[in-house]
């Protein structure tokens, strides 16, 4: 949800024609992504409740773009309000793609403000998908950082106060995390966590997979 309190708009990534970005992403093979809206029908009729709208980006009005750049951005999630996003872009740099890293950019008026890096480890590893808690004091994320049960893992990062810094992540164990990878989680009510994972007895490939809060 674009705006989780009221529901009524949708955050997708798109790779499709018209994104700021012309590189190919490694991983899927197609262009860099942008991050995108699309708003809910407005109708109330059950018989005919309408279409949603067709997603345009995230910053379609006049002026500076801040979220969607050359860049390859996706996976963005909002506070309850919508007033604040938190996103993975991956850079590049004279056609080198660097890693990943999860920013965060404040809404002002219809646009959006500077995006900002949040500080979790080294530049030479990925910090990926992000998944923030209702008070937006812990962050859920994917990351290759050493120190997990392999691959890519699911890693968790708190913070006293929204204006504070994350402390050092701590990864959420071998009950969650397997030898393969572990990435794309998504937080419900604080306490149930859905991810994807390549290293369970699934179907195949990358499945879903969902972890309940027990305590600490």
């Amino acid at each position: 949800w674009a705006n989780p309190s009221k529901k009524n708009q949708i955050f997708i990534s798109s790779s499709r024609e018209g994104s700021e970005g012309k590189n190919m992403d490694e991983w899927t093979g197609q262009s860099f992504s942008d991050i995108y809206v699309t708003e809910k029908p407005k109708s109330l009729s059950k018989e005919w409740p309408g279409e949603w709208s067709e997603p345009t980006s995230i910053e379609s009005g006049e002026g500076e773009y801040f979220v969607n750049t050359k860049a390859n951005e996706g996976e963005a999630v909002a506070n309850a309000k919508g007033s604040t996003i938190y996103f993975t872009r991956c850079g590049v740099e004279k056609k080198k793609v660097l890693s990943c890293k999860i920013y965060t950019s404040q809404k002002k008026g219809k646009g959006w403000g500077e995006a900002e890096e949040i500080k979790l480890g080294p530049d030479t590893f990925d910090f990926v998908h992000p998944a923030i808690s209702s008070d937006e004091l812990t962050l859920y994320f994917s990351s290759n950082i050493p120190g997990g049960e392999g691959g890519y893992d699911i890693w968790m990062a708190k913070r006293s106060k929204k204006s504070k810094p994350f402390d050092a992540p701590v990864n959420l164990g071998p009950k969650v995390n397997t030898w393969a990878s572990d990435m794309f989680p998504s937080l419900r009510n604080d306490s149930n966590l859905y991810y994807s994972s390549k290293g369970m007895a699934g179907v195949g490939g990358f499945d879903i997979y969902q972890t309940s809060k027990k305590g600490d």
